[in-house]
């Protein structure tokens, strides 16, 4: 049955509730187990497509212990040994794709498969350069259900990334764990870097210079340690548009990770006259007037979970936007380039695309419908999107909007019950 988002008559003056960043979340888990010992995480996301990966580690044998306030302890036994052969991945191409890493240093056939958004996912980008470290990896058209072998020893690889990609990157690095020799990884465009900040913060040996990233394999770290998740700039980033555009607005963000490289979207609407303001550990942003922008290709790799609500904001701002370099939209959970396109002209707003790049007249829909049915189509971040869309007009219904509690649990609690 399809959710109406009703549309709210004033703006956020209550400071919204901010997950654990996701991406941390599944490194630490991964982290935290790959290494024997034991690993204390504070302030984990717990939405499913972390949970996906606690699971999927659980059933390599590591022991986990909940306990108050997103407190989870881990044990990770000396070698990582596969209690079951068939994993779940859930909805989490970060999973997976992570995952296959793991699963490189386990000598054992693993079979891996997830719901039909993420066997529509491609996994090519991951499956040939563990193919080049010895792993054997069976699927069809690169995507799952897949077989994995790995293998005690992968073989150390210099591999240049040709698509900017965080998750081929820390993909191969985790493979690089369990080799004897050491494996390197080079970026043409840098990309957000959390497993190898991760890595440095728990003193294991990694060289990191610039786009080049080294590390030896089978290095050892202390056997207890503490990670700490900063809460998710990604999630942010809709309380951040719709404060910007619901009249009387003013609230504050704090304990977001301030990776400069997550915050490339507060730099675009800025640019569109955001007020906001960063002050050390803590975002403010109050009403504004937003107009059109141009964002080029070259932001491409640093938008890519932002463009949905991005969307949202050049629709409602004064001008015409244009985004270019979007390709890589076409093979997320949905086809998010047509897909948001498609979605916004249900409310009558001016937009097209020509090749890989989306165009956006802003303020041209008819916003008086409450009755316009949008279907998620089982994403996440198209669900928030449309329903920050729908918060700052006159309301709709959204179906499918299931999976935001894949990275958001309370995403609806506060938006619909404030």
């Amino acid at each position: 049955m399809p959710l109406f988002v009703p549309k709210k008559i004033t703006g956020f003056q209550v400071s919204p509730p901010v997950q654990g960043d996701k991406s941390i979340s599944h490194r630490a888990l991964i982290l935290g187990s790959v290494f024997p010992g034991i690993t204390k995480i504070i302030g984990l996301n717990e939405g499913q497509d972390v949970m996906c990966t606690q699971k999927v580690l659980e059933g390599l044998g590591i022991k986990t212990y909940p306990g108050d306030d997103h407190v989870l302890t881990i044990t990770s036994p000396v070698a990582l040994k596969p209690k079951t052969h068939l994993f779940w991945m859930g909805n989490s191409g970060t999973t997976a794709r992570l995952m296959m890493g793991v699963f490189a240093g386990v000598p054992e056939t693993i079979y891996l498969d997830g719901d039909i958004s993420l066997r529509k996912r491609p996994m090519g980008r991951v499956i040939q350069p563990l193919t080049d470290m010895g792993v054997n990896v069976q699927s069809r058209s690169d995507r799952l259900p897949m077989a994995v072998t790995g293998t005690h020893h992968p073989r150390a690889l210099t591999y240049h990334v040709p698509v900017p990609s965080a998750q081929v990157k820390s993909c191969i690095l985790l493979a690089g764990l369990f080799s004897k020799d050491t494996t390197t990884v080079i970026e043409s465009v840098p990309t957000r870097a959390h497993t190898e900040h991760m890595l440095q913060e728990l003193g294991y040996p990694i060289q990191i210079n610039d786009n080049i990233i080294r590390l030896t394999g089978k290095q050892t770290i202390q056997k207890e340690r503490t990670i700490y998740v900063q809460k998710d700039p990604s999630g942010a980033a809709f309380w951040v548009v719709g404060a910007l555009l619901l009249p009387m607005s003013e609230i504050t963000l704090t304990h977001v990770c301030m990776d400069p490289f997550r915050l490339k979207y507060i730099d675009i609407l800025m640019q569109m006259g955001g007020n906001i303001r960063i002050t050390g550990g803590e975002i403010v942003i109050r009403s504004s007037h937003l107009h059109g922008i141009h964002v080029g290709s070259e932001w491409a790799s640093y938008l890519i979970d932002e463009y949905p609500i991005l969307f949202i904001a050049a629709s409602l701002a004064k001008g015409l936007s244009q985004f270019d370099g979007l390709h890589e939209l076409r093979a997320k959970e949905s086809n998010r380039l047509e897909g948001m396109m498609n979605r916004l002209k249900r409310f009558g707003i001016e937009t097209w695309t020509h090749g890989d790049s989306l165009f956006i007249q802003g303020q041209s829909g008819h916003f008086n419908d409450p009755n316009i049915v949008i279907d998620a189509d089982h994403d996440h971040r198209v669900a928030m999107s449309f329903a920050i869309l729908a918060s700052c007009t006159n309301g709709c219904y959204i179906k499918n909007y299931d999976t935001v509690s894949t990275s958001f649990p309370n995403f609806w609690s506060y938006l619909l019950f404030k």
